[in-house]
């Protein structure tokens, strides 16, 4: 204890060599040499990115016929790649034939090299600047079409904005006619978007505007129902025939004129209600009684009194969302959709649904039906 004392200045200087000399070594083997070369030569620089020994993470871009690293992260773990300033740097794959081995360099190289178009420092062979070719997968634009796919198109690789274009015109953007999505629906095929033809089916291009059904020009106005027997009950119409307004009596076998058509009246029931009237604070006598008519054009028609008489045959509209022409269909109808540019296709109109707001359309060579909603 003594000598510690008395020498504890060579004591302090000693621990303090040691724990130099320790530190030493330990940054030593932080920074020890990483043949990061082999490294890539035996994985492979064909993924999108790796680690390098020592953490250090590259990003692969296949550009042509070499490989360049971009450092995502320098001096992480042992500073495998790192510049004076810390940063990450950009070095290529050379892959020149070395002439004394006559095998690949394989070499790391600073990507200025390869841009300045001067030698390897490691085989000697001049190095050239890249071309760019694209990979099946590679979409450096992140519009979800492969570069490889917009190069071979006429798009543009480098921009996201052609995606939502149409190219060819037929309606149909560059992204739906590659991915064949459209509407939450997979088509499971791929259209070409150089190809009008080639397209999906027209009934995607088109909306429906709406769904009406037509008023007629016929309003029944009272029921004089007296008795059992129906034969000498009483309906008194108003109604429209070639632009002259007419009103009468008619009854049960009696037959009404209006425009082309002929209205026959069928049957009458006679429903006489007690509904609260709200302007005068009670309860009223309504007549809702209905009158069966048969139709020499729509087949049956039902007429309450008091109420407006809708023809029963729905009709809508059909847009096409590219030239904007407007098409009126009604269940039956032939619908033909197309031009000479993208070509023709026909449909049937199946139904409308009034709830949901759409019409069903059949494809008439596919046998298979398309849902049009209103936008």
């Amino acid at each position: 204890m003594s000598y510690i004392k008395k020498n504890y200045e060579k004591v302090l200087l000693s621990v303090m060599l040691i724990v130099f000399v320790l530190s030493l070594v330990w940054l030593l083997s932080i920074f020890k040499p990483v043949d990061e070369n082999a490294f890539i030569r035996a994985q492979g620089a064909t993924v999108d990115e790796r680690e390098l020994p020592g953490g250090a993470k590259y990003q692969i871009d296949l550009d042509g016929q070499y490989v360049a690293l971009t450092a995502l992260t320098a001096l992480e773990g042992g500073g495998i790649v790192r510049s004076e300033l810390m940063s990450p740097v950009v070095k290529s794959l050379c892959i020149n034939i070395d002439h004394e081995t006559g095998k690949e360099c394989g070499f790391l190289i600073d990507r200025h090299f390869f841009t300045d178009g001067t030698f390897c420092p490691h085989c000697n062979s001049i190095l050239f600047e890249p071309k760019v070719t694209a990979t099946e997968d590679v979409d450096s634009d992140l519009d979800g079409i492969p570069d490889q796919y917009e190069i071979d198109n006429g798009l543009n690789a480098a921009s996201a904005d052609d995606a939502l274009d149409d190219a060819d015109r037929d309606g149909f953007s560059n992204i739906v006619e590659y991915t064949g999505d459209i509407g939450g629906v997979n088509l499971g095929q791929r259209f070409d978007v150089a190809n009008p033809k080639s397209r999906p089916p027209l009934a995607y291009r088109v909306y429906l505007e709406g769904i009406n059904q037509s008023k007629m020009n016929l309003l029944v106005k009272t029921v004089d129902a007296y008795g059992d027997d129906k034969s000498k009950w009483s309906v008194y119409v108003n109604y429209t025939h070639r632009g002259r307004a007419k009103s009468e009596y008619i009854g049960i076998g009696n037959i009404l004129r209006i425009g082309e058509d002929e209205l026959e009246v069928l049957d009458i029931v006679s429903n006489i209600t007690m509904e609260f009237n709200a302007s005068i604070n009670r309860e009223v006598k309504v007549d809702r009684s209905t009158i069966l008519f048969s139709s020499l054009v729509y087949g049956k028609i039902i007429a309450t009194a008091m109420e407006e008489v809708f023809e029963p045959i729905k009709r809508g509209v059909i847009v096409d969302g590219l030239s904007g022409k407007k098409t009126e269909i009604k269940v039956g109808d032939k619908l033909t959709l197309g031009d000479d540019h993208v070509g023709y296709e026909d449909y049937f109109i199946v139904r409308f649904d009034d709830k949901r707001h759409f019409v069903e359309l059949l494809k008439g060579d596919e046998d298979k039906s398309y849902k049009v909603y209103a936008k």
